[in-house]
Order: C-alpha cells, then structure tokens, then sequence
C-alpha cells in the first residue's frame, strides 16, 4: 500500500492514545511522504526501503513528539566533553541513540567487509572530543541518519545471520527492540540459538508501530 493511502489507518495504539500521539503519527507520516526520494536514494532496495522506514517510524513520532519541549544544548555539550555514559540521548528525525552510532562505527571498525554494504562511517585523525562534535553534527543531518540506519541494518543482519526467525514481522519487532531499546555489541555477544525473539522485552510501542506500519505499507496488512 503506498504510504498516501496510510496515513488514514492508524495502528490500534495511536487510536487509543492522547490526541498529541495521533497528531506526531500523522506528521511523521507526511515526513516520510516529504522525504521518500532521500530514503530511497540511500535505501536502493525497495523491499528494505519499507522494513527500514517501518523501523525509523517510532522514532520519528517520539522526535516530533519532543520537539521543542527540551533544549539540548546542555546536553550536547556535556556529550561533546564527557561522552555518552554520563548522558546517552537520543538525536535527529529517526531518534538512533549516540551510544549506537558509537556501536555502529565500533563494529565496522572491527569487522571491515562490512563496510562496502554499510557505507563508510571513518573519522579523520582527530581527538575524542572533535569525533563526538562531528558524531553529533552527523545525527542532525537526515541522510547521515539514513546511513547510520542502513549500516544498524547490515550489522544485525550479520550478527543474527543465523537467528531462526519466524518471518519478517518478528525479524522486524526484534531489530525495534535493539534499535529503541537494546545495545547492538552486548546483543551480539549472545549465541543465536538462545535469543528468545517472542519475550516480552521485544513486545513494546515501538516494534507494536513498526510491525503495523510495515503490514499496511507492504500490503500484507490487507489479505
């Protein structure tokens, strides 16, 4: 279904909540309608283009959601100076913690054939500091974001590789947790055969809207 015609069919969670949550996913709809040729100019695959949007749609409803209502300059500049521990948030129109990008950066870093399918994340030879100003630079841009959401995809494709996941909703609802939720390098420290992909700790607002999202814009939702 193309996403004009799913802005008038809301998940059963926006229909039950407050009028502001109804308001943030009907503009975050009408952002992913504004900005679909930068996601699929970054995001060649179409079927992946859907998966990924449906990933990014919780995060753009809580970035609309929360727009104006804090200042983060405080915020940034304490990240800039102390890094993420003392104040790990979240950043941009698809809301990837800055402790994730680390994650991302860490990994393709250390797992370097990666990085034809992700996309190069490198750093010039600069200090700590520097890196972080420009990590943040990064997550306020939309197509740095769109990067960093297309590697978060090759990674965890990588990692649960051999995963038995059921089909593609419970791929999707797991890689909501990780992204919203989870820590992408301690995840991939557990053995596949032991991930329990249908626990209550995947069953969140997030990977509920990802899922309903993804069903509608696939078309599945109508069968």
């Amino acid at each position: 279904m193309p996403i004009s015609q799913f802005s008038a069919i809301q998940p059963l969670f926006v229909q039950c909540h407050p009028a502001h949550a109804r308001e943030s996913y009907t503009k975050a709809i009408l952002f992913i309608q504004h900005k679909s040729l930068i996601i699929h100019n970054l995001i060649r695959n179409n079927s992946r283009a859907s998966f990924l949007t449906a990933l990014a749609l919780p995060g753009i409803m809580r970035a609309i959601s929360f727009s104006g209502l804090l200042t983060m300059k405080f915020m940034e500049w304490k990240y800039i100076h102390f890094g993420h521990l003392p104040v790990d948030y979240t950043v941009g129109e698809l809301q990837m913690r800055l402790s994730m990008a680390e994650e991302i950066e860490q990994y393709l870093k250390n797992n370097p054939a990666l990085q034809s399918k992700a996309g190069l994340l490198l750093y010039p030879q600069i200090s700590e500091k520097n890196i972080r100003r420009m990590r943040l630079k990064r997550m306020y841009s939309l197509e740095w974001q769109l990067r960093y959401l297309r590697a978060f995809d090759v990674i965890m494709r990588h990692l649960f590789r051999k995963a038995g996941f059921d089909d593609t909703l419970q791929r999707l609802r797991f890689y909501a947790h990780i992204y919203y939720r989870g820590s992408l390098l301690k995840q991939g420290k557990a053995n596949d055969s032991a991930l329990d992909l249908t626990s209550a700790s995947t069953k969140n607002w997030e990977a509920d809207c990802a899922v309903q999202f993804y069903l509608y814009e696939t078309g599945y939702g109508l069968r």
